[in-house]
């Protein structure tokens, strides 16, 4: 099975072009942090194609946390040298928003407000005799 599921940032603004057929393709790279004891960050060509290169060129920019869900694939082409090449990328299938992190003064729980607005209620028409006057300032809700 060939799917790989990455969580980093996007090292460059995406670049969205479309071929000569109308179809829109992106390209960028992200960079993805390890969890280990250097802090290595590993870094990844990713490639797009229609609406979901238009849909990351809309909503993600230069130094966005963003999650993607592709696959890997590999492209060969000769260099005008003469030189092959083989690049690796990954395919976006999907892609996410990432929350950014809190800081420790969004992390620390706010106070509740004192005032809390009394909910607006309509008096059943079976509660008020007919016969008798009330004065609405008197009801413990709003009318």
């Amino acid at each position: 099975m060939n799917q790989v599921n990455v969580t980093g940032r996007l090292v460059y603004d995406p670049e969205l072009k479309t071929t000569q057929s109308g179809t829109s393709v992106l390209s960028t790279r992200i960079a993805v942090s390890r969890n280990d004891k250097d802090k290595t960050t590993d870094f990844f060509n990713i490639k797009a194609w229609k609406g979901t290169a238009e849909f990351i060129s809309k909503y993600f920019h230069k130094g966005d946390p963003v999650e993607i869900t592709g696959k890997l694939q590999t492209e060969s082409y000769e260099k005008q040298d003469g030189t092959k090449v083989s690049d690796v990328y990954i395919l976006v299938g999907e892609v996410g928003f990432v929350l950014p992190r809190k800081t420790e003064a969004e992390k620390a729980p706010t106070a509740p407000s004192k005032e809390i607005p009394a909910p607006k209620r309509e008096i059943p028409e079976n509660f008020v005799k007919k016969e008798e006057t009330i004065d609405p300032s008197s009801l413990p809700f709003e009318v």
